[in-house]
């Protein structure tokens, strides 16, 4: 700590101290121009003036040079007598606290010490605000993503690969909880893809937390006895560290489980911790989401194929009651023809009248042409189902 002690002759003798011992180097002058050359010089941690020399005629200087000399870091500290009236002029803005004359180090160090804590505990707090904005700007962007996709496996992929880079994990694994079966199975697994592992809900750090329904942070997964490792011997990976929360979904239903593995920077962090549970419950109820999408694509699907078959059966019957009327339609008409062909046969039917009868023939025969084309149309037209 570099200490500056401007003080006037009257004011008593710098304090002594043992820099060695303390780790303070101080600097002391007897006027205000020695103390002003001193601060153009070089920079100090904490600058003390007493009242007199802050009276001085060239005292505004002071007050400039210590602004525009010193780092905004340096503390200013103002010494008076304790039975000294001080002058208005001798204060102004930018002194952080007031010492007794005469000085004594122990005082000095007591109240840096004070603002040098409590600069600290300001400090501490900022890295605070800004670490809880940094996860509250992640969870956002998570919570933008995830909830963008409704196609199952996407949503899974887009789960895995958010979580990994939040957390700084090497990859992350996405267990979707068979209650019937007993089961964990790997929906998603990323380097493996796809239901690609299938578990019993019991074995392993992620059946643990599937049947506690609590998060475990594993340091040394071969240490641990929780772990599975033949997972590890069946897919060639390594595992060192482990992060896994279960995923509850509002109505208290385990949907699964999301496992990180292996940190990249040392290990998973109760950060990490924090910021899993929060996305835990999200991606539950994304996932719930992506479910009853699916099922209402499947519903919808057999729907239309149930329309499509009543709507083909139904037509069907249209055409089978239209030939039904077509054939009552014809059966007159091939009456006549039968009945014009046997009066072609007499053998007394002169030339005019055999033509009348074949004119006629040929008529009903075009009648019964029109009909048969109007079947086929229909058929054609309408029995044909996108």
């Amino acid at each position: 700590m570099k200490l500056l002690i401007v003080q006037s002759a009257s004011g008593g003798k710098p304090p002594k101290t043992d820099v060695g011992e303390s780790g303070w180097e101080i600097t002391a002058t007897h006027s205000l121009k020695d103390g002003l050359r001193e601060m153009g010089i070089r920079g100090y941690d904490a600058v003390v003036v007493d009242t007199t020399t802050l009276l001085d005629p060239d005292q505004q200087e002071f007050r400039s040079v210590f602004r525009s000399a010193q780092s905004p870091t340096c503390f200013l500290l103002v010494a008076s007598a304790l039975d000294e009236e001080i002058p208005s002029e001798a204060l102004f803005e930018g002194v952080d606290g007031w010492l007794p004359l005469p000085l004594r180090f122990s005082d000095i160090r007591s109240l840096l010490d004070r603002h040098l804590a409590m600069d600290g505990e300001l400090l501490r707090n900022r890295a605070e605000l800004r670490r809880v904005d940094e996860e509250i700007a992640i969870l956002v962007a998570i919570s933008n993503i995830v909830t963008s996709n409704l196609e199952f496996i996407p949503l899974l992929a887009a789960i895995a690969h958010q979580t990994s880079s939040a957390l700084q994990a090497d990859r992350t694994t996405i267990f979707m909880y068979d209650a019937e079966g007993g089961k964990l199975q790997a929906a998603f697994a990323e380097g493996l893809g796809a239901y690609s592992i299938t578990i019993p809900a019991t074995h392993g750090v992620a059946g643990y937390v599937a049947t506690q329904r609590k998060m475990v942070n594993v340091s040394h997964a071969y240490e641990d006895s929780r772990f599975y490792s033949e997972i590890d011997r069946g897919t060639g990976y390594h595992t060192e560290s482990i992060l896994c929360g279960p995923m509850i979904s509002p109505t208290g239903t385990l949907i699964g489980v999301v496992q990180c593995l292996n940190k990249k920077t040392g290990t998973f962090t109760e950060t990490d911790e924090r910021m899993l549970s929060v996305l835990g419950p999200l991606f539950a109820i994304a996932i719930e989401n992506a479910i009853l999408y699916e099922n209402l694509q499947e519903e919808v699907k057999h729907n239309e194929r149930m329309t499509a078959e009543n709507i083909r059966s139904e037509r069907l019957a249209m055409v089978g009651r239209m030939a039904r009327s077509v054939t009552r339609d014809i059966a007159g008409p091939m009456a006549e023809i039968v009945d014009r062909a046997t009066q072609l046969a007499r053998e007394d039917i002169g030339v005019g009248e055999r033509d009348a009868i074949s004119r006629s023939i040929e008529s009903i025969v075009d009648h019964l042409v029109e009909l048969a084309q109007e079947l086929l149309n229909f058929s054609s037209e309408h029995m044909t189902l996108e």
